[in-house]
């Protein structure tokens, strides 16, 4: 490899990170105003492969198509440009690993990954890909992207916790300018669909499958299609009949291997309608079978595998997740997604090592008084926290508590009685504090709240809960009534209550909407609507936008003050076109 170049433009490359598919890698710094500087991740076009037929095409249509992702879980593109020559890609730098390189790494330390950090990692993706299906141009129609090539090295695991996804540049859009040839293998063959090692037409199922097959290598330690060289495993592939999960990892739960192999179907009909739908199964699960899950236990772990072979730490210490779900009671999920509890028998508390002669130590007593105290401390507080202090009573409703992405806090708790007080403050009432422990609580029951689309905020009265998807809490003898808001929706309103059955899925209607369509010049200028920034291609703006009034300003990035502002109503299905919209020359 030649000798990395100093600069690209505005970046300075710090080094070499490897070679691509279609170009080389580097790490780089961008340097900002004031000594505010990001590293980024700088990938290029190799001189010879520009020179290439339709090469300069491809890359440039990876560079329009990833551009237009904007999502915690892909890896966002920060800028494109070219430097003498060398197209180049400006990326987030992720510090952490690849799932190839940690899949690697426990394997030479004879370790597997923990389940949980497992479906963590694949529901994070999930949900990556599932916008990314969903995604639509600025004019509102959709992308059809497909990544066509989801595998281990392509999804990465920070060391806080993140799960990205990368290298959207072999995905196919209808919308693109240049299209790849007919039949073409993009991807890496283990993980490939039947659909695509066949050549056929690809939608989001295929990479739905894919997934699935990175999940039965995380949850069994080995690959569905194993073979010597790519053509038979392409075969394997295009047969489909990989070894059951339940026979290559016996101790998964039932209801969890018939969700991976549902999406690693042969049949496309046979998988999840969408990606969405898959995200579902899994947070059903996670929720039935009270998984507790979080960035922070997926950051603990990539913490023990940052050395090759690092055993776990010995003591180290459990968050706030780890703790509740030690208190929370068993549950096994039932085929039909719903859950029975089951009791569980409290576990005594960990005792002190003795001292190297067998007999305990002063300090084995002190550690052993000190340990009992903070989790008898830990579990009040979590008691309490789970509890609450409900606020006043709102159209007969009681408290909710939100469980946000894939961590899931589930239990039957119970809440102290309270009323409002005479400023209009929950206080306390019962017996004494003395005699406090002697009073009944009142249970609560845990209810999941969907929306389609998902990420609309959810209310009780004037509070906002939470974004969905989220869970509430309510107690045995009320229901409570939420409100569900998302913008270019119309609100909806859901009542939950201890006798609603299972998640609760509101449907948002979108509102009615007209279109915007212009042009501006200087092409660098900066537009507005509403005063919030618009997205524009070039200096094309093509958009739909809410019936009623609206206020458009197109201000200049020079400081000569020049601005034009236009006010405006939107009517059902108009479109209103200004034609070119230029700003005055400066004085």
């Amino acid at each position: 490899m030649d000798e990395a170049p100093k600069t690209f433009g505005r970046y300075e490359v710090v080094r070499t990170l490897g070679s691509g598919g279609m170009g080389e890698i580097f790490l780089a710094r961008q340097r900002g105003v004031a000594g505010v500087d990001r590293l980024v991740v700088l990938k290029t076009i190799l001189p010879h492969l520009a020179r290439e037929p339709g090469f300069i095409e491809r890359f440039v249509d990876e560079m329009r198509v990833s551009m237009l992702l904007t999502h915690g879980n892909i890896v966002q593109v920060h800028d494109v440009g070219e430097e003498d020559g060398r197209y180049y890609m400006a990326m987030e730098w992720v510090e952490g690993l690849d799932l190839r390189e940690v899949l690697i790494r426990l394997d030479r330390a004879g370790r597997s990954m923990p389940e949980e950090v497992a479906l963590y990692v694949l529901v994070e993706a999930a949900k990556g890909l599932a916008y990314a299906h969903a995604r639509r141009d600025p004019s509102g129609h959709p992308l059809a992207l497909v990544h066509r090539d989801i595998s281990p090295a392509n999804l990465l695991i920070s060391n806080d916790g993140q799960v990205k996804i990368t290298d959207f540049g072999v995905a196919v859009a209808t919308a693109r300018l240049s299209f790849s040839v007919p039949g073409t293998l993009h991807g890496k063959v283990a993980y490939m669909s039947p659909e695509q090692v066949t050549g056929a037409d690809l939608d989001g199922r295929s990479d739905q499958f894919s997934l699935a097959v990175v999940a039965y290598e995380m949850l069994c330690g080995e690959r569905p299609f194993e073979g010597e060289g790519d053509i038979a495993i392409l075969e394997q592939v295009r047969r489909c009949e990989p070894r059951p999960i339940g026979e290559a990892a016996p101790w998964l739960d039932p209801v969890l291997a018939r969700i991976v192999m549902r999406a690693m179907a042969r049949d496309l009909e046979a998988r999840f309608p969408s990606m969405d739908e898959f995200v579902h199964a899994l947070t059903d699960y996670l929720f039935a079978a009270r998984k507790v899950v979080s960035a922070r236990t997926v950051a603990d772990f990539m913490a023990t595998v940052q050395e090759p072979g690092a055993p776990p730490p010995p003591d180290a210490r459990p968050s706030l997740d780890e703790v509740a779900g030690g208190l929370l009671p068993a549950q096994a999920p039932v085929a039909d997604g719903r859950a029975t509890v089951e009791a569980r028998a409290a576990e005594g508390p960990r005792v002190p090592p003795a001292s190297p002669d067998g007999r305990f130590t002063a300090w084995n007593v002190v550690g052993a008084v000190a340990l009992l105290v903070g989790l008898a401390g830990g579990m009040w507080f979590l008691g309490r926290f789970m509890a609450g202090t409900p606020p006043p009573p709102r159209e007969g409703a009681d408290d909710a508590v939100a469980a946000t992405e894939t961590r899931v806090l589930a239990t039957d708790v119970p809440a102290e009685a309270a009323s409002p007080g005479p400023d209009g403050e929950a206080v306390e009432t019962g017996p004494p504090a003395e005699a406090r422990t002697a009073a009944v609580p009142e249970a609560r029951r845990l209810v999941q709240v969907r929306s389609v689309p998902e990420g609309a905020d959810v209310f009780h009265g004037s509070r906002r809960l939470g974004t969905t998807p989220l869970v509430v809490a309510v107690t045995a003898s009320r229901a409570m009534r939420l409100a569900v808001r998302l913008a270019g929706h119309e609100d909806a309103e859901v009542t939950v209550g201890p006798d609603t059955p299972g998640p609760v899925e509101v449907r948002l209607s979108p509102l009615p909407s007209g279109r915007l369509r212009f042009r501006f010049f200087p092409a660098d200028a900066r537009v507005f609507l509403d005063d919030v920034p618009v997205e524009a291609r070039g200096n094309v703006v093509d958009r739909a936008v809410q019936v009623g009034e609206h206020v458009l300003t197109v201000r200049s990035r020079e400081d000569d003050g020049a601005m034009r502002t236009i006010r405006f109503e939107v009517r059902p299905d108009q479109v209103i076109e200004f034609g070119t919209i230029e700003l005055p020359a400066g004085p």
